[in-house]
């Protein structure tokens, strides 16, 4: 009887051990984004600082500008388990996130970024399961999703018309891509940073993203004239997706903890790291003597152009992986669209109010 006890009480403690070392390890979250990026620099370290203490409490150390994870093999790697989380952005992966990309490959008609975030997530965690499937295919969890600030095409050798974009390498993807064909460029597909080094080595010539990026990947030092004008925005980044192994190694209360902060990563990452940055990286190329040119009637006519096709585009895109449900996925978004339309002018660019609304919207399982 007593050398049962003792066997039981030794396995208890090996037990006791191994619980307390899974609790204090340090979990890894890796992403393609620059160190500078708001993302990697603010947003996420804040959400950990948050839950590094109390009855939640977890470790998490951030790895950016690739350390761990380049833009094209996160989803892998998050699955494997090379990083416990990840930023995932589905046209790099099409083949696995086809019904994601599907909102990635779509504008819309509307242009407020905030209202288009809700709807988009909304759509992501409420109304398509073959989106979270996908990811859990993968052997990972979607926990967060935010957009993209809207595009500008930004150019190293001189651009001032849509006649100037013919001909032109410009980096590229998803919808952006459809764009500069209609504009008579060629998309070229590489990550942010690769397109600051390919614009400076005259690789290619412009690149359509968001102006952050002038800061956050390194266009202020490379980019000269930027057209004035808006080209949607990005939709479904995976900003927060975990490996489902690393997520079931944490215990019920930091699963909690860490769920819990995924309203406010979405919306900081949209409004102070995204819209935010995207102000400051503006007035830095203002100050740098960078042109911005405002768009021609041409370039404007392009954008109308591309909005009335883009929905049989995205469904191509989508069927040339296997998914066929594109129409229902973006029917949904713009029924949702004018809601949180509503919402947004409440919100009226309030990080805090946009993560409560998230969380009553979205986050509320």
């Amino acid at each position: 009887m007593l050398r049962t006890i003792v066997k039981g009480g030794f396995f208890a403690a090996a037990l006791m051990a191994t619980v307390t070392s899974v609790s204090a390890q340090e979990m890894i979250y890796g992403a393609y984004l620059s160190p500078k990026h708001g993302v990697m620099a603010n947003v996420i370290p804040n959400a950990f600082a948050e839950i590094s203490e109390g009855a939640g409490a977890q470790k998490w150390r951030v790895a950016p500008g690739g350390q761990v994870l380049s833009a094209r093999n996160t989803l892998e790697g998050v699955g494997n388990g090379l990083a416990d989380a990840g930023f995932v952005i589905p046209v790099y992966t099409r083949a696995q996130l086809a019904a994601n990309s599907v909102l990635f490959d779509y504008f819309g008609s509307g242009s407020d970024v905030i209202a288009g975030t809700g709807a988009t997530l909304e759509v992501l965690f409420k109304h398509c399961p073959a989106c979270l499937k996908e990811y859990d295919d993968a052997n990972t969890i979607l926990l967060a999703a935010t957009n993209a600030a809207p595009n500008h095409l930004m150019c190293g050798p001189e651009v001032r018309t849509a006649a100037d974009v013919v001909g032109k390498k410009v980096r590229a993807l998803g919808p952006g891509a459809s764009m500069v064909r209609i504009l008579g460029g060629t998309p070229v597909s590489m990550s942010p940073p690769e397109g600051a080094q390919a614009i400076q080595r005259g690789t290619i010539d412009c690149v359509l993203g968001p102006v952050s990026w002038l800061e956050s990947a390194g266009y202020l030092d490379v980019v000269n004239y930027i057209i004035d004008q808006p080209v949607g925005f990005s939709k479904a980044h995976g900003i927060f997706v975990m490996g489902k192994d690393s997520f079931a190694r944490l215990s019920p209360e930091q699963q909690s903890a860490l769920k819990g902060q995924m309203p406010q990563i979405s919306a900081e990452a949209l409004i102070n790291a995204n819209l935010g940055k995207a102000q400051e990286a503006i007035a830095a190329a203002k100050a740098k003597g960078i042109q911005f040119v405002p768009a021609d009637d041409a370039f404007i006519a392009a954008i109308a152009e591309f909005v009335s096709q883009e929905a049989g585009l995205a469904a191509k895109s989508a069927e040339k992986v296997g998914f066929s449900g594109s129409a229902a996925i973006l029917a949904k978004y713009e029924e949702l669209y004018p809601k949180w339309e509503a919402l947004a002018k409440e919100i009226n660019g309030d990080p805090a109010k946009f993560a409560a609304a998230l969380a009553e919207h979205v986050y509320n399982d």
